[in-house]
């Protein structure tokens, strides 16, 4: 995409600043040019002399390689069918010994357990079973496991189980759905998630205890019909926290339904929930509950529920606020880690633990590929085509919507390039393209869900809104084409394959500038990281796409004319020139589109009499002709650049030792890391080599500062943010307060005799309402 954009763009200046980050080659006829490197988190510039031999070669061999010279200087290189290879259907997650019967479940349970086609249980579910059923009435539980090792039935079978059957007696205890009130409260980041968790409870109640009502808000619908659902009765609530927060404000029968009732918190997704974006709602919503519950007043914290987190990457940070802010009253926390043998203040990555090793399938094969700025569209095209080739489930995560909606947008405008016997439309054919992010409408991102479900093969194309919790079934590889910001969403990223036992691949899309955050993974526990060859990657998509291959030798030049080994770079060349012309061509007619939009503006402005007429038609025409251009690629294009620039944010740190030290990777936006909502620190940027120097970030034209950063980069300003769990303000981000000027003589006069009115006014009504003393 940036090399595509960068050749049409057309403000590009061969004299423009170059960085090994950006796609912008300087010119060779310039002696020097300057690149941005980093150092410590700061921004640095360096001159890079072109007559120095040592420096060109090097700057060459690294940002400019041929797809061959790569393959040799990262050495190993494997194919995609041996990385394929390397990934088994595992049966290590599952217990070896125990059945449902024997954790301890009443029959029912175990009866709808089986009717949901699952036979065996997890290790997970065996631990948080064995915990939350124990002799201990008040625990709590973290529950960590490796994903898609079936968590969501590790706290929703041992809390069925505490609803329906007495302690004491064993015995049913009925829970009338009215009056019982609401006994569970369960919360997700997404809607996705959401949706996915009220399914398998519907399901598992439904097969064993039909009584027990699981009910869902987590938007897509009118208010109006969450608040019946509410009024009737909903025993196991699971939601958004934007939608459940809306509810608690708004929805007297809900805090009724929760006031003295309230027995289990749940948090999916424990760590995405408690980050800036969603944290402050989520403190609300405690906030909201201990002020319902009888138990809250001086001296007491009004707790009566336990507390269930789960997630794959557990922080010390998120342990630490989930005691003293989510609470769980009197009792205290143990752990449910399945196969992880680690004590409690280990294994769970982030400040004290021992990294993520545990958090990722044994099963799951992991490899990187690095590509050169120039490459990275064709690699991805070429990885794609072969992969639909053998008919595989693709899930690819990029960093923006804009980034998600541009790509989508093109690779379906672009000719078929794999031959076939079916009706085709799109750059592969018959097999969809979907997308998926937060501002997709929800109705269109459910319908993407059951078409992935349906489709033998498909292309899913998504931000990190499908990284978390998700059951996308069949998906045999993720492709991260864009690296994420932290190292527990590569892991979240890379969890979508390879679930419940079953042999799936991960692959990493890397800059030459990026090679060091291969460093990172290593050091958070992820090793065994493999390689992909770029050669065979663009010479398998060759072999598949013969007439695009064809096509680029014939026109060929540089060196690879009819040469065998050379026709992988044939078919990157021809990718290129076919995109090339499609965004081209869809700039004409938009072009076309918008004149004639215009012109029927002028034939407009000459029925019109007076001139206030003429100018809204003209007016009005401009904006329609504006909005067809938006519309193209090439404008789409332009702003998905845009946006990927901006979240290309900086990384977390790897160690603090000096052998990888500082930010590893990008560096003109936020840095997300410690960025937890209760007692988080400012968001800061370390200074160069002097150290210890702060400072914030600023942007915009002639030093417009910023006064907010939108979790998950991208966009800046304060404005409230659409997102899949509702509407949230970004946390600021403070700056120093702008200097205003002074306002005008006859303003200040109008403003001082507009406050003396309301004043009279004001003690008029005191006096009328009973003299002074109302004051």
């Amino acid at each position: 995409m940036e090399e595509l954009l960068s050749s049409l763009n057309d403000d590009t200046s061969p004299n423009v600043a170059y960085s090994p980050n950006t796609t912008k080659s300087p010119s060779l006829a310039r002696n020097t040019t300057t690149t941005n490197t980093t150092n410590s988190g700061s921004r640095s510039k360096h001159t890079l002399n072109l007559d120095n031999t040592d420096e060109r070669s090097n700057y060459y061999s690294t940002y400019h390689a041929r797809p061959s010279e790569l393959d040799r200087k990262t050495g190993n290189a494997e194919t995609a069918a041996e990385l394929s290879k390397n990934s088994t259907t595992s049966t290590t997650i599952f217990s070896p010994s125990s059945t449902f019967k024997d954790l301890g479940l009443h029959d029912k349970i175990v009866e709808g357990v089986t009717k949901m086609g699952i036979e065996k249980p997890t290790g997970v579910q065996v631990e948080s079973c064995g915990v939350l059923l124990g002799g201990k009435g008040n625990t709590n539980l973290f529950v960590q496991s490796e994903t898609g090792s079936g968590k969501t039935l590790a706290y929703l079978l041992p809390i069925l189980h505490h609803l329906t059957v007495d302690a004491q007696t064993s015995k049913l205890k009925k829970i009338d759905r009215k009056m019982g009130g609401t006994r569970c409260l369960v919360l997700c980041p997404t809607r996705e998630l959401a949706s996915q968790t009220i399914l398998t409870a519907n399901k598992l109640c439904a097969g064993s205890f039909n009584w027990i009502v699981p009910g869902c808000l987590s938007g897509g619908e009118k208010r109006k019909s969450e608040k019946a659902r509410l009024k009737k009765g909903v025993t196991i609530l699971i939601g958004t926290p934007g939608r459940v927060l809306d509810h608690l404000q708004k929805t007297e029968s809900l805090l009724m339904a929760l006031k003295g009732k309230l027995e289990w918190v749940v948090l999916d997704e424990a760590d995405r929930l408690l980050d800036m974006g969603l944290g402050k709602q989520v403190e609300e919503i405690t906030q909201h509950l201990k002020a319902n519950s009888p138990g809250s007043g001086r001296g007491r914290d009004g707790i009566t529920w336990r507390t269930v987190l789960v997630s794959a990457t557990v922080t010390a940070e998120l342990r630490v606020l989930a005691k003293e802010r989510i609470g769980g009253g009197k009792g205290g926390w143990e752990w449910a880690r399945g196969k992880v043998e680690a004590e409690a203040g280990g294994g769970g990555g982030g400040e004290g633990g021992k990294g993520y090793e545990a958090s990722t399938p044994h099963q799951l094969s992991q490899s990187s590929l690095t590509v050169p700025a120039k490459l990275r569209l064709p690699a991805l095209t070429a990885f794609l085509a072969a992969r639909v080739k053998e008919g595989k489930k693709i899930v690819v995560f990029m960093s923006t919507c804009d980034g998600v909606d541009y790509h989508r947008d093109l690779f379906s405008a672009c000719t078929p390039i794999i031959p076939s016997s079916k009706e085709s439309h799109g750059l592969f054919g018959s097999v969809p393209i979907l997308r998926m992010h937060g501002s997709v409408p929800h109705s269109e991102r459910s319908s993407t869900m059951s078409q992935f479900a349906s489709s033998p093969s498909c292309v899913l194309l998504a931000t990190d809104v499908a990284a978390r919790g998700l059951n996308l079934p069949g998906v045999d590889w993720i492709v991260q084409y864009d690296p994420p910001s932290e190292t527990s969403d590569y892991v979240h990223r890379a969890g979508r394959a390879a679930r419940a036992g079953a042999a799936g691949c991960a692959l990493l899309f890397l800059l030459p500038s990026e090679a060091r955050y291969l460093d990172v993974l290593k050091q958070k526990g992820l090793k065994g990281m493999k390689t992909l060859s770029l050669s065979s990657t663009l010479n398998e998509a060759a072999a598949v796409c013969k007439e695009v291959t064809r096509q680029g030798l014939k026109g060929g030049s540089g060196g690879f004319r009819d040469k065998e080994s050379k026709k992988g770079e044939a078919f990157a060349k021809r990718v290129h020139e076919i995109m090339e012309d499609v965004v081209t061509e869809d700039d004409k007619g938009r072009k076309a589109q918008a004149a004639l939009v215009k012109r029927e503006a002028r034939e407009k402005v000459g029925k019109e009499d007076d001139d206030k007429g003429s100018k809204r038609a003209w007016k009005e025409g401009d904006r329609e002709a504006e909005k067809v251009m938006a519309g193209g690629l090439l404008a789409k294009g332009r702003k998905a650049y845009v946006a990927f620039i901006r979240a290309y944010s900086a990384k977390e740190k790897a160690m603090k030792e000096d052998d990888i030290g500082g930010e590893i990777l990008k560096v003109t936006g936020k840095r997300r890391s410690e960025n937890l909502a209760f007692g988080a620190k400012e968001v800061e940027m370390e200074g160069g080599e002097e150290g210890g120097k702060k400072e914030v970030r600023k942007e915009g034209k002639k030093g417009k500062k910023r006064g907010a950063v939108e979790e998950g980069g991208g966009h800046g300003g304060g404005k409230k943010k659409r997102t899949a769990t509702g509407t949230f303000t970004p946390k600021m981000v403070e700056f120093e307060k702008p200097k205003f000027e002074k306002p005008k003589e006859k303003n200040l006069k109008k403003k001082e005799a507009t406050t003396g009115d309301k004043r009279k006014l004001m003690m008029q009504r005191a006096m009328d309402l009973g003299g002074m003393n109302a004051m």
